[in-house]
């Protein structure tokens, strides 16, 4: 089973395949046959085995596979913005950049 503990450091496959191995888990503790998920989510078998397997398939499936175990919840944290004061989006602007001041050259003495 991979399990990847720093997703920063992983690829989008090993990413995919660490969260379907976690789902996975969370099936057999359930008790359910791939069949049986697979028609709980309204996909094919085989497509359910495709994302359980090698984490491969649609958005959506992974939202139906992640409901249907009753996991929607951990959704809820991904993506989130956050929330900056004023305060903070002014500190965070580029101050604007200002022209050098031009040099002035001596001006020749009248005589």
């Amino acid at each position: 089973m991979i399990d990847i503990s720093d997703f920063g450091l992983a690829t989008s496959s090993e990413i995919a395949q660490t969260l379907a191995q976690r789902l996975k888990v969370l099936r057999i503790q359930k008790g359910w046959l791939q069949a049986e998920a697979a028609a709980r989510i309204g996909v094919s078998r085989s497509t359910f085995h495709a994302l359980e397997s090698a984490g491969k398939g649609s958005l959506e499936t992974w939202i139906k596979w992640t409901q249907c175990l009753g996991q929607a919840g951990q959704l809820q944290a991904l993506f989130k913005p956050s929330v900056l004061s004023i305060a903070d989006m002014q500190a965070r602007q580029t101050p604007q950049r200002q022209r050098a001041s031009r040099q002035r050259l001596p001006r020749p003495n009248k005589a």
